[in-house]
């Protein structure tokens, strides 16, 4: 009676341990799933497990079970199905399409189908797989315009190409060499199929080649460069820039440290007085036939409307400025005008088209400064 009594004592025991550890909730795993499908459950045949596929609306596929008037499709990025769903949704056929904007490359997504056997009966979900997107390299891009072998065209030339099939971003690179050594402008992440060339970049009267390549969200998947176009861009002045010539009316100029410059203020800065000019580079004099004169040339300059003058300054004192000419006064032969002050010449540079010509007529004595 007492062996009885231990056994059934141990047994109910059992019983309860069995009873908690079998409650124990399982944990999150978003690892592979290895599950055998139970019996009586659909056998899944598209994407295989753990494979990847080279479109974001892939096609799954599933076998015919004897019986479904339906099937119960769920797409999900928890393995465990917890989360909100990818695809939750009932189909007749034996596959279905995710719909376009459900997918990302990288991540893996899990599925599993069901039989609806109507009645409110279904088969058990059939095991569960893994997929994730990695689309192939697009192809290399067809190029438009500028057209190849093309000539007069603009300085700003606007870059044009057809739409790649399955890319995201554009790369384009420019050179004056068909080697692209070195690269003149080199534009990556173009989420479109155009880019306007920016300021400061092209110049007139050159030869220029162009290429374009896309690339994906795979970061890696990057496609083979386009063929290569050439252009030539229309004669003219170089843009956005202002040259011209100065000419010194006498010899007595100002000794080192001092210097001479060519400078442009915009006009609401004007007049200048000490205030630093918005551009400005060094004049190289020279004697040339008889006449001390300086060709100059300000580049880069941006649209906008500038009154232009010479001036001498101290490399040692910044704001010791002697303006010596403005552009528009004949400065030397006028000594007491108030031209300089009240109505300036005005170079205007407009779409970055370069202005030339703009003379000068100076002083080089720092007793015949101006401001």
């Amino acid at each position: 009676m007492t062996i009885r009594t231990n056994n059934f004592i141990k047994i109910v025991f059992l019983g309860i341990f069995l009873l908690f550890t079998g409650c124990k909730k399982e944990e999150s795993v978003q690892s592979p799933v290895n599950n055998d499908p139970e019996e009586n459950s659909v056998t899944l045949l598209e994407p295989a497990n753990n494979s990847a596929v080279n479109s974001y609306i892939p096609l799954l596929k599933w076998n015919t079970f004897v019986g479904a008037a339906a099937y119960s499709i769920l797409v999900s990025a928890d393995a465990n199905f917890i989360t909100p769903g990818i695809m939750d949704t009932s189909v007749s056929t034996t596959e279905v399409n995710i719909p376009p904007g459900k997918l990302q490359t990288g991540i893996y997504y899990y599925w599993k189908v069901r039989a609806d056997l109507g009645s409110g009966n279904f088969s058990s979900y059939s095991q569960i797989r893994r997929f994730r997107v990695i689309l192939s390299p697009p192809p290399p891009p067809v190029l438009l315009l500028p057209l190849n072998n093309s000539v007069d065209q603009s300085f700003l030339p606007f870059f044009d190409w057809e739409d790649t099939p399955t890319a995201e971003t554009y790369r384009v690179q420019v050179s004056v060499n068909s080697s692209f050594i070195p690269v003149l402008l080199d534009s990556s992440n173009i989420s479109g199929s155009q880019l306007q060339a920016p300021y400061f970049f092209f110049n007139t009267g050159t030869n220029y080649f162009w290429k374009v390549n896309a690339s994906n969200s795979n970061g890696m998947s990057t496609g083979n460069w386009s063929d290569i176009f050439s252009f030539r861009t229309i004669d003219g002045p170089q843009p956005s820039s202002i040259s011209g010539r100065v000419s010194f009316a006498e010899s007595n100029f100002i000794q080192p440290p001092f210097r001479y410059f060519i400078c442009a203020y915009k006009i609401e800065r004007w007049p200048p007085k000490t205030l630093f000019p918005d551009y400005n580079d060094t004049l190289n004099i020279q004697f040339v036939n008889n006449e001390y004169i300086a060709d100059y040339r300000l580049s880069n300059i941006v649209n906008g409307s500038y009154h232009i003058t010479v001036y001498a300054q101290t490399r040692s004192i910044s704001n010791d400025i002697l303006h010596k000419s403005v552009y528009g006064c004949d400065t030397a032969r006028v000594e007491f005008s108030n031209c300089a002050i009240i109505n300036p010449g005005t170079v205007i540079i407009n779409n970055g088209i370069g202005v030339t010509n703009i003379n000068m007529l100076s002083w080089a004595d720092s007793n015949k400064s101006i401001f």
